[in-house]
């Protein structure tokens, strides 16, 4: 290889070691050298074709440094002159062509201007900013995209609930002349269903307060009856109108059986007025309830 520092060739310095080493191996074969090793006595430049084993090239310059005289002379027993490959492709194409070169002594020995460090650096710390903003503006519309689809389902769900109470609102809250033509119930005959004060007493007590799903329900149908009925809703549920079926069954009550319903209703709850009492019976009555 032409140039290459021989056994017994010496240099002045470190760095004129290097660049010898540089300027006979980077234009023949495309690769660049890198220093291994190096202490103040010693200087050891390789291949930079590969350095992981089993591929790395054992291409290998080392040298001594010259107690006596100070220069750097090459030790021929811990050189390897061989390389295990050819010459890159680019070089052959084009012999003017360098791979990069980081080393200003390398860089020099090649005939390269000094690299810009500083500019390189900057372009670095952009591009790194360039890229984290570029990942925060993809993260930030997929945020955007996750909350905007969560407030669409949840305002469909909002709207799917609200048409499905208004539904069922538009069943019970029906003048009272439409409860009146509501046919009997599918169920036990209006002859079999009586009304005892006190085993309906003891069950309520005995079961516990019903659920309040039905209660805005019953609150609407007695508000259609007349808006001061409203606050009954709540007594009547715990008497065991908690159900649309059960509402129907109470449009089939006599007189009699509805006025004991309505007296012991009011005998749970004080807060239940004889006025409120005596207007819903009459107004049942007055609908055909």
């Amino acid at each position: 290889m032409p140039g290459l520092p021989a056994p017994g060739d010496s240099f002045d310095s470190h760095e004129a070691f290097e660049a010898a080493v540089v300027r006979a191996v980077t234009p023949v074969y495309g690769f660049g050298v890198h220093p291994n090793g190096r202490s103040a006595q010693s200087a050891r430049f390789q291949c930079n074709s590969k350095h992981s084993s089993p591929d790395a090239c054992g291409f290998k310059l080392a040298g001594r440094k010259d107690a006596r005289t100070g220069r750097w002379i090459v030790d021929a027993a811990a050189c390897h002159f061989a390389h295990n490959h050819g010459a890159r492709p680019e070089i052959l194409a084009d012999p003017s062509w360098r791979p990069k070169v980081y080393s200003a002594v390398a860089r020099a020995a090649l005939g390269l201007p000094p690299a810009d460090y500083k500019r390189n650096k900057q372009a670095a710390e952009a591009a790194k900013k360039r890229k984290a903003s570029e990942l925060d503006h993809v993260g930030t519309a997929v945020r955007r995209d996750e909350q905007s689809l969560a407030s669409t389902s949840a305002s469909d769900a909002t709207s799917t609930a609200v048409s499905a109470n208004h539904r069922q609102l538009g069943a019970l809250a029906v003048s009272p002349s439409t409860i009146a033509a509501l046919p009997p119930p599918s169920l036990p005959g209006l002859s079999s269903y009586t009304y005892s004060p006190s085993p309906v007493n003891s069950a309520s007590r005995d079961a516990g307060p019903p659920g309040p799903s039905f209660l805005p329900y019953l609150s609407a149908f007695l508000s259609a009856l007349h808006p001061s009925l409203a606050p009954l809703a709540a007594p009547l549920l715990v008497a065991g109108v908690d159900s649309l079926d059960a509402l129907v069954r109470l449009t089939f009550l006599d007189e009699s059986m509805l006025a004991q319903l309505l007296t012991a209703m009011r005998e749970r709850d004080q807060g239940v007025s004889v006025i409120q009492v005596k207007l819903l019976a009459r107004l049942a009555f007055q609908s055909g309830l």
